[in-house]
């Protein structure tokens, strides 16, 4: 048995009090005698009146007291509440880092296991690229720690507010444990059980293809500088360049090909001392994007042709002929019904006799039309008939990016199911856009938006559970992606977590434990109480100056 507020025994030191005070009502009294002898009775009455005799009164009032005390201090049965304990791991790249005591996560591991002597009920939330719940809540800690066996590091960061903010909807009163190298967002009262140490690393932290060459910089942590060799592949081609990596520093270098197109390798030789092995090599790389224009578009053509990695077919269907599969595809006329599959850019069927007018405006932050100047041009006005009857998805869903000073749309955009439908409502030979450098920029973005094959972080879900856990090529449904770690934060392997122990008035108080006995106690121990205290003023109401003392026998 235990007590919410023991303090409140304190109340069971009144029991001698109310006792002795019952000794001091055994007062002398003054009485007249007739003879001497009866001095000697009156003595001896004296001595007996000194002694205590209980009485009825007494008996109700220490009664009285002693339930007041064992109700206010609030009894309880059963094992002492334990409050939900929630184990946080960094699951980010920096703990994949091999140390004498063994990987970063493998520490952490031991930790938590730790964390299981005297918890009750534990989960695990796994804080990598995103937060999730690898063990629910449990009281089986066999559960929890093959939990933790089955972890992997080697996401590109930590999220570690979106953990905790995860590990409070789980149980809003659990211990919160963070276990890793990185440090808990401040404003979080967190148990916090830092791992690792300083150990030396050199990693690559991005790498970039573009303009007819390939960039990449190296990091390094170790306080002197290293010279070290970075060797591009494609295929079995391979280029081969010298970094100097400063201490403690970043080095850039750049490096010219042939052809940026297809997936390049990047890796590092010529390794002393390195503790983490996942940013020694980076892919990246684009496959070829296949387009369709129809009807052919020497405009068109001539700017998705001007694109790096991107293969322009043009045909002139007849009825009847079925569409080819492409990732983009660029209709000018009436829309097809259905629309193909894949993003689709289409062009209004031109106009006879038009009204012109000029763009007035466009939303310039959208990234389809960054670095794309439209202020002046100059291109037919739709009435609201033509758009309806053009428009290949309902107007209302539309986004309107650019309309002109007559306050007609000048270019509309949906997005659904995963794909993109650009709507230019007017014919590209009936405006002055096409001769403009805003044209090939404004398909250019178009195609870069639409592409499903950039460069994954590590710990990016592959579907189907599966994580991209190590850097390489990954089948993702009909598609190839590269995954690569690219961070320069992960390769230095700084520990910014200290030792922390939330302050005991911002622990959470523990819910009170399912099963416990004993709840409604402290009510029942109040109604005798009060029981009580009404049976005392009977008591000495009705039998004041009566006597009732216990008797043997009565």
């Amino acid at each position: 048995m235990s007590f919410a507020q023991p303090l409140f025994l304190g109340l069971l030191a009144a029991l001698p009090l109310i006792v002795w005070l019952h000794f001091l009502r055994a007062r002398r009294r003054t009485e007249r005698v007739s003879a001497l002898f009866l001095w000697v009775q009156a003595r001896e009455a004296a001595a007996q009146r000194r002694r205590l005799s209980p009485t009825w009164l007494l008996v109700a009032q220490l009664l009285f007291v002693t339930l007041l005390a064992l109700a206010l201090a609030q009894p309880q049965f059963g094992r002492p509440a334990v409050p939900p304990r929630i184990l946080i791991l960094d699951a980010s790249a920096s703990m994949a880092a091999e140390e004498p005591q063994g990987t970063r996560l493998a520490q952490a591991v031991a930790l938590a296991e730790g964390l299981l002597g005297g918890a009750g009920e534990v989960a695990v939330v796994r804080a990598g690229l995103a937060a999730t719940v690898v063990q629910p809540l449990t009281s089986d800690h066999a559960a929890v720690r093959a939990a933790l066996s089955g972890l992997e590091a080697a996401d590109a960061s930590a999220a570690l507010g979106e953990a905790l903010e995860l590990a409070r909807t789980l149980a809003p009163d659990a211990e919160l444990h963070v276990i890793g190298d990185q440090a808990p967002p401040p404003g979080w009262q967190v148990y916090v059980h830092p791992v690792g140490t300083e150990v030396p690393n050199v990693g690559i932290s991005a790498l970039e293809a573009a303009f007819g060459r390939l960039f990449a910089s190296v990091v390094s942590n170790t306080p002197y500088p290293q010279t070290l060799e970075l060797v591009f592949e494609r295929g079995d081609e391979s280029v081969r360049t010298t970094v100097l990596v400063p201490a403690r520093g970043q080095a850039n270098v750049s490096v010219p090909v042939d052809d940026t197109g297809g997936v390049y390798r990047a890796r590092l030789e010529g390794l002393g001392e390195d503790a983490l092995a996942l940013d020694n090599e980076a892919w990246i790389g684009s496959r070829e994007l296949r387009a369709l224009v129809s009807p052919p578009s020497t405009p068109v053509e001539r700017a998705l042709g001007a694109m790096p990695g991107v293969a322009v077919q043009s045909l002139l269907l007849r009825e009847g002929d079925s569409l080819p599969e492409a990732e983009l595809t660029v209709w000018l006329g009436l829309p097809p019904d259905p629309l193909p599959a894949g993003d689709v850019i289409l062009f209004a069927p031109p106009q006879e006799a038009p009204t012109y007018g000029r763009v007035a405006d466009w939303v310039r932050s959208d990234p389809l039309l960054r670095f794309v100047d439209l202020a002046g041009v100059v291109l037919p006005l739709a009435s609201a008939e033509q758009l309806r009857a053009w428009s290949p998805l309902p107007l209302a869903e539309a986004e309107v990016l650019a309309q002109t000073s007559a306050l007609t749309p000048a270019l509309l955009r949906w997005r659904a199911d995963g794909r993109t439908v650009l709507f230019f409502p007017f014919y590209p030979s009936q405006t002055d856009l096409v001769r403009r450098p805003a044209f090939p920029v404004l398909l250019a973005n178009a195609v870069a938006e639409g592409r499903t094959d950039a460069p994954l972080p590590l710990g990016t879900p592959l579907g189907g559970g599966a994580r991209a856990l190590a850097p390489g090529l990954f089948e993702v449904g009909e598609r190839t992606v590269a995954a690569s770690l690219l961070s320069a934060a992960e390769s230095r392997l700084e520990v910014t977590a200290q030792p922390r122990v939330p302050p005991e008035a911002a622990r959470p108080a523990a819910s009170p434990p399912q099963g416990r006995t004993g709840a409604r106690l402290p009510f029942w121990l109040l109604v005798v109480a009060v029981a009580l205290l009404l049976a005392e003023w009977l008591l000495w109401s009705r039998g004041r100056g009566l006597g009732y003392r216990l008797r043997r026998g009565a």
